[in-house]
């Protein structure tokens, strides 16, 4: 694995664990009662899930070292869309909202 594959791994996991963090958390402080780290949670996580297919575009589109067709950034752009929108539904699941 060349070191932009790597670092493109590295940023589009810590992507995904950011959203999945700040749900996790918001779900603890569900089940707590504290409703105001509840909000400041609900405004954090709502950030994470709205900039992350914009994350994840730049992302996938940063240039790597051995040259990537466009066909095949465009599919994995697009995949990894399809995760953006799934981490929404995630959202809906746990909460029964859109946040």
């Amino acid at each position: 694995m060349s070191i932009s594959k790597v670092i493109k791994t590295v940023l589009l996991s810590l992507i995904y664990a950011i959203n999945i963090f700040f749900a996790r958390c918001l779900w603890w402080t569900g089940l707590d009662g504290n409703i105001m780290l509840g909000i400041l949670l609900i405004m954090f996580y709502r950030l994470s899930l709205w900039l992350a297919p914009i994350a994840v575009t730049l992302i996938c589109w940063l240039p790597s070292k051995p040259k990537v067709s466009v066909r095949k950034k465009l599919i994995f752009n697009v995949v990894h869309l399809m995760l953006c929108g799934l981490l929404f539904v995630l959202c809906y699941l746990l909460f029964g909202n859109w946040y």
